[in-house]
């Protein structure tokens, strides 16, 4: 997810901390807590760490596609559901795109066998585009089971889950 992620490594033995470069002038959210930096007001940042955590930041701007649920081997991974992050930037608005193919042949290339997909949030609304599907006919492993949005400066009311998902605001 190139331009979207940003891990930060822990290069000292024993740290409690490391000073995180925030590139650009974007928004950055912790992909796993809470915090959201300004990389114009504050260019770098001390992130507290464990022995067991890596500080990784989602640049705002960007939608990721996730599967969150822990599993020993990535052939697990291919049945379990999406979550979507967006990471709004400072105009409320995100793009990100999503590949799948099925990660062990040369079908993708040779029977364009795999799903592209780009997802636009603007306006309020999430848009999913589909390029092209030649691996799914069912939505039963591209389900989508969670959408995170993260920087909504509107209170959401309602939300419209047809054809398109629509966050409306008050």
């Amino acid at each position: 997810f190139g331009q979207a992620l940003l891990v930060s490594p822990v290069l000292e033995p024993g740290a409690k901390s490391v000073r995180v470069s925030l590139p650009g002038d974007d928004l950055w959210y912790d992909l796993l807590g809470e915090d959201v930096h300004d990389a114009k007001v504050s260019p770098s940042v001390d992130v507290a760490v464990t022995m067991d955590s890596i500080p990784v930041h989602l640049r705002g701007g960007t939608i990721v596609p996730r599967r969150m649920r822990p599993r020993r081997i990535t052939k697990g991974l291919s049945l379990d559901p999406y979550s979507i992050v967006v990471a709004l930037d400072k105009v409320q608005e995100a793009r990100g795109s999503v590949y799948v193919d099925d990660g062990s042949s040369f079908d993708y290339k040779e029977k364009r066998k795999f799903l592209r997909s780009t997802f636009v949030f603007k306006h309020y609304r999430l848009e999913n585009d589909v390029y092209h599907n030649g691996l799914y006919f069912s939505n039963a492993s591209t389900m989508v089971e969670k959408i995170v949005v993260r920087g909504l400066t509107k209170k959401i009311s309602a939300i419209d889950a047809g054809r398109m998902l629509s966050l409306i605001h008050i």
